[in-house]
């Protein structure tokens, strides 16, 4: 059994994984002349590829070892149709690229920023060893922080990897709607 195609862009993509879907845009067919291109922007770099025509849709290739140069990090996805000297932007989004576990070397702390916060906090408060525990959040060093706001942090940084350890073990979240 084939795997389904999806026909929007991923909000996810692993680097060194190959992506694949299709768009179709009424007012833009392919077979009148409109070209598909992508322009991923994001602090660790701009990558742009484009989409094959496959009638009036467009199917959208990206190879392995195209996003194995990709660095993992936050990205803006710009969709854009072209034709002649004319320009339409049909989406953006967000798009996270994940890093290449299977290129990972040994010692890589593959763990969010928010787990690796709560650690240090941890350190801190357990020791009360200002090189164990030190870091810096914006402009503030740990050590210019209260007990009562590491305790604040540590609580909001506890919850935020609580949220992502649900999320890995495909539990459900309670949404609550007020109607």
């Amino acid at each position: 059994m084939a795997a389904t195609i999806p026909d929007v862009p991923p909000s996810s993509l692993r680097a060194g994984d190959s992506a694949h879907w299709t768009r179709s845009f009424a007012d833009y067919p392919a077979s009148a002349g409109w070209a598909l291109a992508y322009t991923l922007v994001g602090t660790a770099g701009v990558h742009s590829f484009s989409a094959t025509t496959n009638g009036d849709a467009f199917a959208v290739d990206i190879t392995a070892s195209t996003t194995a140069a990709w660095v993992a990090g936050r990205y803006t996805l710009v969709e854009y149709l072209t034709k002649g000297t004319d320009r339409v932007t049909v989406g953006a989004t967000s798009l996270v690229l994940l890093a290449d576990l299977a290129a990972v070397v040994s010692g890589t702390d593959t763990r969010s920023h928010a787990a690796k916060v709560l650690d240090k906090i941890n350190a801190w408060l357990e020791t009360g060893n200002v090189i164990s525990g030190e870091f810096q959040i914006a402009d503030r060093r740990i050590r210019q922080y209260g007990i009562a706001e590491l305790l604040a942090l540590r609580d909001r940084y506890a919850a935020i990897v609580a949220s992502e350890d649900a999320g890995k073990s495909g539990a459900v979240r309670r949404m609550l709607v007020q109607l």
